[in-house]
C-alpha cells in the first residue's frame, strides 16, 4: 500500500509527503459536521493512494531518474 511506498522510498532517501487531506478528515469540518469517511467513498479512497513526490525547482535530471526508478522498482 500506500505506507509502504512511502517508508521504501525514504529507505532510499527519497522524500515524500501525504499533501490535500480530504475535507471531511480535517478536524473543524470533521467534528463540526460529523463528517465520516463512509459518506465521501470516492475521496477516502483517492486519499489512501495518493502521495506527493519530490518536485522543486532545483530538481536536476538524475534526482527525477532516481525518483522514478526507485518506483520502477517498488511498482514494476
Amino acid at each position: 500500500g500506500r505506507d509502504e511506498i512511502i517508508q521504501a522510498l525514504s529507505d532510499r532517501g527519497i522524500g515524500t509527503s501525504v499533501h490535500y487531506v480530504p475535507l471531511h478528515r480535517q478536524p473543524y469540518w470533521r467534528d463540526r459536521y460529523q463528517l465520516t469517511p463512509a459518506r465521501f467513498a470516492h475521496a477516502e479512497a483517492a486519499y489512501q493512494c495518493m502521495l506527493s513526490l519530490p518536485l522543486f525547482t532545483a530538481m536536476h535530471d538524475t534526482d527525477q531518474d532516481r525518483v522514478i526508478g526507485a518506483l520502477h522498482e517498488l511498482l514494476g
